[in-house]
């Protein structure tokens, strides 16, 4: 069982596979929370800022082979450290947090490659992973989350139709299991799952819905 977050800030986190607007969405939030007052943190996993992440960034360059669960590993770490040190300080300074990924990618897209649950499980349990209050699962058919993706010069592991396609359903069992994560369809206009998302987030700050 992760702990559920007992400071003053929001952890907002928004998954999906690779190209399903995490990003976007995000920036189109901003504003929201900007016009509202409320401080807040941008962040992302991998991160860019630890050791951590720039060997995941590698390994997803295709420059090093590992065993699934070393890469299983490696992803908690990064997702460790980040909320050691960028998570939970802001949100104990009483800011909010929105990331791009968290502990969640690890647990669908590993487990697709044969990584087990209850392995990844015991290590956050152990870790002291922390729940966030909110997360947005973008669902988007992984023929369309290539496409957007199509100008990008580098091609990255996991950019597979099939294997993406296995991550999707596997966001979606995720969804059942826990219940901060939302599912919302990401294939509308960026404007249109916006106005969906604020709604989610005044659920957060106990504001009426329109």
């Amino acid at each position: 069982m992760l702990a559920r977050n007992p400071y003053r800030g929001k952890y907002i986190v928004f998954e999906g596979i690779d190209g399903s607007g995490k990003d976007t969405q995000i920036s189109l939030l901003e504003p929201f929370l900007i016009e509202r007052d409320i401080r807040y943190v941008r962040t992302s996993e991998p991160t860019t800022y630890l050791p951590t992440g720039l060997l995941i960034k590698a390994l997803l360059r295709g420059r090093y082979g590992f065993d699934p669960r070393s890469t299983a590993l490696l992803f908690l770490a990064d997702s460790h450290e980040h909320l050691r040190t960028r998570v939970v300080p802001n949100l104990g300074r009483g800011r909010w947090v929105l990331s791009s990924r968290s502990f969640l990618s690890t647990l669908a897209y590993q487990m697709v490659l044969g990584v087990e649950e209850e392995f990844l499980e015991d290590i956050m349990s152990r870790l002291d992973f922390l729940l966030p209050d909110l997360v947005v699962l973008l669902d988007v058919d992984p023929e369309t989350a290539l496409a957007r993706k199509g100008k990008e010069r580098v091609k990255q592991m996991y950019e597979d139709v099939e294997f993406l396609a296995s991550v999707r359903e596997r966001y979606l069992e995720i969804s059942k299991e826990y219940d901060v994560v939302k599912v919302i369809d990401g294939e509308r206009d960026p404007f249109d799952i916006q106005e969906e998302v604020r709604e989610l987030v005044k659920d957060l700050m106990d504001i009426p819905r329109a």
